[in-house]
């Protein structure tokens, strides 16, 4: 167990999660204060028959809005911390327009899209139990890599590196374009990861059960 790199790997990954989930939260409690503020355009609408969340169809049918219908696009903020990140982001939904029940979002329903303090609330107890994922999850896979650590080449190490890097270029406006690149580099590493890990237990499987083959034979 190499205690020392789970936590290196781990306050690294933190401190570049962090500042990105607090910025978020930022935007989305400003976007939901200019919500609240009336328009001329928003009064007007107020005198229509329909209300927000319905509209009438056809032979004066009823259809009720649903928030799962909508194309959300993710922020390059939102797949940095996705693409860093992607097993706890499985377990927890984070973002997710409409989360699966058995995820941390879907638990906390983080997925109503109704404005107001209450969703701020919902979506903030997800990203601190993000956090707590993410720095678990670096943790382990810092202390027990699965061979050797072989410097930045090694997945863990490789996918840290990127996501520093994407980080630092998310925050200057002027090449911050370029963190889309790191960010697609993190997303084979994973994949390279999660097919070398299939890999390694196909083969621990296949041994194991020759060896229980050659025994009953014997």
């Amino acid at each position: 167990m190499n205690w020392r790199r789970g936590i290196l790997l781990a306050a690294i990954n933190l401190a570049v999660a962090v500042p990105l989930i607090v910025s978020l939260e930022m935007r989305d409690a400003a976007a939901i204060r200019e919500r609240k503020q009336p328009t001329p355009s928003s009064t007007a609408t107020e005198t229509t028959p329909t209300g927000p969340n319905q509209a009438s169809g056809p032979k004066n049918e009823v259809v009720s809005f649903n928030p799962c219908w909508m194309t959300y696009e993710l922020s390059p903020r939102e797949k940095l911390v996705i693409f860093a990140n992607l097993p706890v982001i499985a377990l927890t939904d984070w973002r997710a327009p409409c989360p699966a029940r058995w995820t941390l979002a879907g638990v906390l329903k983080a997925g109503d899209w109704t404005p107001g303090s209450s969703f701020l609330a919902r979506r903030r107890e997800v990203d601190v139990g993000l956090l707590f994922l993410i720095a678990l999850q670096w943790f382990l896979l810092g202390a027990f890599p699965g061979k050797r650590p072989r410097k930045w080449r090694e997945p863990g190490m490789f996918i840290t590196i990127c996501s520093a890097i994407a980080a630092v270029l998310l925050f200057i406006p002027a090449i911050g374009w370029l963190g889309g690149f790191p960010a697609l580099f993190m997303l084979f590493a994973w994949l390279f990861w999660f097919g070398l890990l299939v890999w390694k237990l196909a083969r621990s499987t296949w041994k194991w059960t020759a060896r229980h083959l050659a025994r009953a034979g014997a």
